[in-house]
C-alpha cells in the first residue's frame, strides 16, 4: 500500500532527503523559512537576488531531484559559474541520492561526475550549456559572476540554456550582485518594475538579503558601534545584535559588503562611487516621480498631448536583434517632464522609424532628434520619407574659409558632443527642471558612471548601453531647436494664408 504522504511534495522534500549541514554533519534537510516563502511563491520563472549563504542552491538540488525521481522523463539541469562549484553543487545531488529511503525502487542506468540518470527517463545533471536538450526545469546559480567573469558563457546560457526550457517548464536563477551590468542586473532591474505578471515566459523578482537570515546576529559591546552605522541600524530598524554582526562582518568584507549581505536591492548592485548623476535626488525621484503611465504596445504615455506646449522627442537606434533596445523619450519643455517613452530590442531600425511618426504626431508634430550613429542612418532614410522633413532635427555645420553652410541630418553623439549635452541633462536633473516617472530610466541615470562619457562605441560584451538615458538627452537637446521648429511653422503659416489670399486678377 502507497504511503499517501508520498503524494505530498512538501513532505517529501522536508522527510526523504539528507544533506551536509554547516557543521559539517550528515542531517535531514529542512526548508529554512526563506526557501519556504521561495517554494511556495516561485513563478514559472524567476529570478532571485540573495545574500551570501542563503541555501537556495541546496533548496533547488533536492526539489529538483525531488520532481526527477517522481516523474517521468524530466530532465533537470543546473549551471554554476565555474567547474569547482558544479562539482560541490553534484555533491550535494550525490549525497541526498546516496541516502535516499526508496533508493530500492528505482534503477539508476548512468551515474558519471556530472549526471545522474534513470531507467524512468529522468536525468539531473550539472553542465555548461543546455542548448541542444529540452530541459523541463533550469536552475541557474550564481549567474551574476558568470556574466561579470565569463560575458560569452553568459550570452551562451541566454541564448542556448534558457530557450531550451519550454513554456510549460521552469527556470530559477539565482544570484548575488556582481556590479550594474551585464544579463543578471538587467533581467533583475526589468523584474523588479514589472507591476504584476502577464504570463509564463516573465521573470518574478524575489529579493533575500540578510536582515531575515538568522545567523546573521552577534552578541557583543554594542558601545564599539560607529555613529553611522547607528544612523544606518535606526533606518533599517536593525536589532542590536544584526547591527553587531554587520559591524564586524563588515570589517572582512570592506567595500563587498553590500555586494555580498545587501539589505535592499539597491544596495545590492552599488559599486562605483563615480556616478554623474547625484544618487540621492535619483533616489528621490524614484520615491516620488514614478508613475504607470498607458502602455500601448512599447509606448509608454505618462500624460496626453496639451495643446500649445512645445515637445521634442530623442532616438538612441539600435540593431534590433534582441541585445541593444530601439528608444525614444518625448519631452514637455513647457513643464519640464518626460511624458511618453518608447523601448523595443526587436524592431528593425527602419521599422522604428514608423515609430518616431507616430509619437512626435501623438505630440503635435513635434521635433524629432534621432541619433544617427551606426543603425540611425537607416532609421532617418526611412523616416524622413514618411514624416514632415522640417521637423527632423538636422546639424547645422559652417565652412569659415569657404563661407558656406551645410547640413546633416540627424544627431551625431562624438566625443565632443556626448560630454556637453549629459552634463546639460546633468544640470537639469540637479536643479530639477526635469520630472522623470519612467522607473527605468531613473535606474539607468542611477548607475551611469562618468567614465562611459569618453566610450562612443559600445563594447559588444556589454548588454547594458544605456539607452533611455542616451534617447533622454538627446530629447533635452532638442529643447534648444525647438524656437526654430516654431519660427518655421509660424513661416510656414504665414505662406500659406499668403496663398490663400492671392488674387491672379492684378486689376482687382
Amino acid at each position: 500500500m502507497i504511503d499517501k504522504r508520498l503524494l505530498d511534495k512538501n513532505w517529501r522534500i522536508n522527510h526523504l532527503y539528507k544533506i551536509v549541514d554547516k557543521q559539517a554533519k550528515l542531517i535531514v534537510f529542512k526548508e529554512n523559512e526563506a526557501q519556504k516563502k521561495y517554494n511556495r511563491e516561485a513563478h514559472s520563472r524567476n529570478v532571485n537576488l540573495k545574500s551570501r549563504q542563503r541555501g537556495f542552491t541546496t533548496n533547488a538540488v533536492i526539489d529538483g531531484l525531488d520532481d526527477v525521481l517522481f516523474n517521468r522523463n524530466y530532465n533537470f539541469t543546473l549551471i554554476a559559474h565555474t567547474k569547482k562549484d558544479a562539482e560541490k553543487i553534484f555533491k550535494k545531488a550525490k549525497i541526498a541520492w546516496k541516502h535516499f529511503p526508496l533508493k530500492h525502487l528505482y534503477t539508476l542506468e548512468k551515474e558519471t561526475q556530472e549526471e545522474l540518470q534513470f531507467a524512468h527517463g529522468s536525468t539531473i545533471r550539472i553542465t555548461t550549456s543546455a542548448r541542444s536538450d529540452t530541459v523541463q526545469r533550469l536552475h541557474i546559480s550564481e549567474f551574476g559572476k558568470i556574466c561579470a567573469k565569463y560575458p560569452e558563457k553568459a550570452l551562451e546560457i541566454m541564448t542556448g540554456s534558457i530557450p531550451a526550457v519550454p513554456i510549460t517548464g521552469r527556470i530559477d536563477i539565482e544570484s548575488t550582485a556582481e556590479g550594474e551590468t551585464g544579463f543578471f542586473y538587467e533581467m533583475c532591474q526589468e523584474a523588479m518594475q514589472r507591476s504584476k505578471l502577464t504570463n509564463v515566459l516573465e521573470f518574478k523578482f524575489f529579493f533575500f538579503g540578510w536582515t531575515d537570515d538568522p545567523d546573521c546576529q552577534l552578541q557583543g559591546d554594542y558601545s564599539e558601534i560607529p555613529q553611522h552605522l547607528q544612523i544606518y541600524q535606526s533606518k533599517h530598524q536593525l536589532t542590536d545584535k544584526q547591527i553587531y554582526w554587520y559591524f564586524n562582518q563588515r570589517k572582512t568584507l570592506k567595500g563587498k559588503m553590500k555586494q555580498e549581505y545587501p539589505t535592499n536591492p539597491d544596495e545590492a548592485f552599488a559599486s562605483s562611487g563615480n556616478k554623474l548623476f547625484p544618487i540621492e535626488i535619483i533616489l528621490n525621484k524614484l520615491k516620488n516621480e514614478i508613475r504607470e503611465g498607458n502602455q500601448v504596445n512599447e509606448w509608454i504615455f505618462f500624460k496626453e498631448y496639451r495643446p500649445g506646449h512645445q515637445y521634442g522627442l530623442g532616438a538612441d537606434v539600435s540593431e534590433g536583434i534582441g541585445r541593444d533596445s530601439n528608444t525614444a523619450i518625448i519631452i514637455d519643455y513647457n513643464i519640464g517632464e518626460v511624458v511618453a517613452r518608447y523601448k523595443n530590442n526587436n524592431i528593425s531600425p527602419d521599422l522604428f522609424a514608423y515609430e518616431i511618426k507616430n509619437g512626435c504626431e501623438k505630440f503635435g508634430n513635434c521635433v524629432a532628434g534621432v541619433e544617427r550613429n551606426n543603425h540611425g542612418h537607416a532609421t532617418l532614410l526611412k523616416l524622413k520619407e514618411i514624416y514632415l522633413i522640417d521637423h527632423i532635427y538636422k546639424e547645422v555645420k559652417v565652412d569659415t574659409i569657404f563661407d558656406t553652410e551645410g547640413t546633416k541630418l540627424g544627431w551625431h553623439t562624438n566625443l565632443a558632443t556626448k560630454p556637453r549635452a549629459m552634463y546639460d541633462l546633468k544640470t537639469a536633473i540637479e536643479e530639477n527642471l526635469l520630472i522623470i516617472p519612467d522607473r527605468a530610466l531613473l535606474t539607468e541615470m542611477k548607475v551611469y558612471d562618468r567614465e562611459e562619457l569618453n566610450k562612443i562605441k559600445s563594447d559588444p560584451e556589454v548588454t547594458n548601453h544605456f539607452d533611455l538615458l542616451m534617447a533622454c538627452m538627446v530629447a533635452w537637446e532638442m529643447r534648444k531647436h525647438v524656437v526654430k521648429l516654431q519660427n518655421y511653422n509660424i513661416q510656414d503659416k504665414i505662406i500659406k494664408q499668403n496663398e490663400q489670399n492671392y488674387d491672379p486678377d492684378p486689376n482687382k
